[in-house]
């Protein structure tokens, strides 16, 4: 089985710790939502540990109280390079909603996918839940 997720930071972002590739995308594209194999285990590794770190300097700048929960979609090319990124479900809150999108956009680029990726995928797309508080 593929390691396990770092526990979440406190200051803005967790997750379910469970992914899941629809198969019928397998070959073309790959979005990760429940189980993944180990390549994709590490590299949504790598992917989280860089949103966390710009996101930290990005929430630590700001001076408002916030609390809300977007879910957002990451697509992610092969060279790493983010080619769109979503709001799914809105948090209701503007702040919350446009402070993510510049977390993805400005962790951006990502690392390049290894060979068995690029073999597999010629982009993926994360969907997680971001969980901002400044409480």
């Amino acid at each position: 089985p593929p390691p396990p997720p770092p526990p979440p930071p406190s200051f803005f972002y967790t997750h379910n710790p469970e992914y899941q590739i629809l198969s019928g995308l397998v070959g073309s594209e790959m979005c990760i939502r429940d189980r993944v194999n180990t390549e994709e285990a590490v590299y949504l590794n790598l992917w989280q540990r860089r949103i966390e770190s710009i996101g930290d300097k990005i929430i630590s700048g700001n001076q408002n109280s916030f609390e809300g929960t977007v879910q957002i979609m990451a697509t992610i090319d092969t060279k790493g390079n983010l080619i769109r990124s979503d709001i799914l479900t809105s948090s209701g809150d503007k702040t919350i909603d446009t402070m993510a999108i510049k977390i993805l956009n400005d962790s951006a680029p990502f690392a390049p996918f290894n060979e068995a990726m690029k073999n597999e995928y010629n982009f993926i797309e994360i969907v997680r839940d971001w969980n901002f508080s400044s409480f």
